[in-house]
């Protein structure tokens, strides 16, 4: 099936490109991707990088046989994301990107990458625009379930309290405005798939230095050698930066904690939850940190939740803002500019939830660096 694929895409490339005899460049590459299987843990050799290569990290798994059959969302997304990092280089660099997929979805994965690999140089070309070079994307790829069978126990334990939905399914939460009025809040419960427990373990699989974790639905407005570069503000004990989370999930979420604790600006700006759809990994202090170990274990995990009176569903992103609450000396707050969201999703009276604290949850002040299109919102 993949060979087929790979056929008609090629044909359509080689019609487009054969007055220029460009196909020589890029056939190879996008058949090594397609040639792919899964990186081996403990493969070192295999992914040794250049000082100036970039290293990313991204999740691509169709959990539906309708995911794989409407795939198109996705596609469009990676799409745009890689262009826009392409537009805004720098400098030629090599791009290492680390593709988490699973078995049932590595297949169809692959071909979608090369659907939009092939898409970019399609346009490249008709435009009159310099060649994509995509022998400068090394693309491997990361078998899901060697992260999740080595820290089965703790995943498990995370989503007691951070994915605590049993199904997958719409659920809908009653809330109460400042001014006492009624509203509803309705989202799409999908975070008991492991696949969003990955990142405090994903050390345990990829032996690269440094990462960054991206999600697809963004785009860049700056160069990424830009955000690459915030690796040099971390400090021996800093092992994740990421950006707050815009949304007031984190204010509802943490509201038995200010009751317990009078006071307590737990859940407010600065002290509001993270966004995770941008964040810097920094794997070298994460196998050599025993605090960390500590705390993504089910001890540890277990002693954050009650600590904050803390139970709710988005996976490990819930567990990192906790961890920043406890631990701040580990996560590093990234600017706002660097995920940008663009829906805040919540509460359609958080103008007046808090005075002047709702800019933080209202918006970013600033000319987004990358623009975060998340909940379907769609900015270009």
């Amino acid at each position: 099936m993949q060979h087929i694929v790979l056929l008609t895409v090629l044909m359509a490339l080689r019609t487009v490109t054969a007055t220029i005899g460009e196909a020589a460049h890029y056939v190879p590459a996008l058949q090594d991707i397609l040639d792919k299987e899964f990186l081996q843990a403990g493969d070192h050799a295999d992914i040794v990088t250049e000082e100036d290569d970039i290293n990313i990290l991204v999740t691509i798994v169709f959990r539906t046989e309708f995911e794989k059959e409407n795939k198109s969302k996705l596609e469009k997304e990676f799409h745009s994301l890689l262009k826009s990092i392409f537009r805004h280089l720098e400098r030629e660099t090599v791009l290492n990107i680390f593709v988490v997929t699973d078995l049932t979805s590595l297949e169809t994965c692959k071909r979608s990458v090369v659907s939009v690999l092939s898409l970019m140089v399609t346009e490249q070309i008709v435009l009159g625009r310099e060649m994509v070079m995509i022998q400068k994307l090394k693309f491997r790829f990361i078998d899901m379930m060697e992260v999740v069978d080595k820290n089965d126990e703790n995943i498990n334990e995370m989503k007691k309290y951070f994915g605590h939905s049993e199904t997958e399914g719409q659920e809908v939460k009653h809330m109460v405005d400042k001014e006492g009025r009624e509203y509803e809040v309705k989202f799409y419960n999908k975070y008991n798939h492991n696949l969003f427990y990955l990142s405090p373990y994903i050390s345990d699989i990829l032996p690269a230095e440094k990462v960054i974790q991206l999600d697809l639905d963004l785009v860049f407005r700056v160069s990424i050698h830009e955000l690459w570069e915030l690796f040099d503000q971390f400090s021996n004990s800093t092992i994740v930066a990421t950006a707050p989370d815009l949304s007031p999930h984190y204010y509802h979420e943490t509201a038995s904690y200010r009751a317990a604790n009078p006071g307590s600006r737990l859940g407010l700006p600065p002290h509001q939850g993270l966004n995770v759809g941008v964040a810097l990994l920094h794997l070298g202090h994460m196998r050599e940190d025993k605090a960390w170990q500590y705390w993504r274990e089910v001890e540890g995990v277990r002693t954050l939740a009650l600590k904050y009176e803390y139970r709710s569903n988005l996976a490990a992103q819930d567990w990192l803002s906790l961890l920043r609450w406890g631990e701040p000396e580990m996560v590093m707050l990234l600017d706002c500019t660097w995920n940008k969201q663009i829906n805040n999703l919540f509460n359609p009276n958080i103008d007046v939830l808090e005075g002047e604290d709702d800019v933080m949850f209202t918006g970013c002040r600033k000319d987004a660096k990358i623009v975060h299109n998340n909940h379907a919102a769609m900015i270009i």
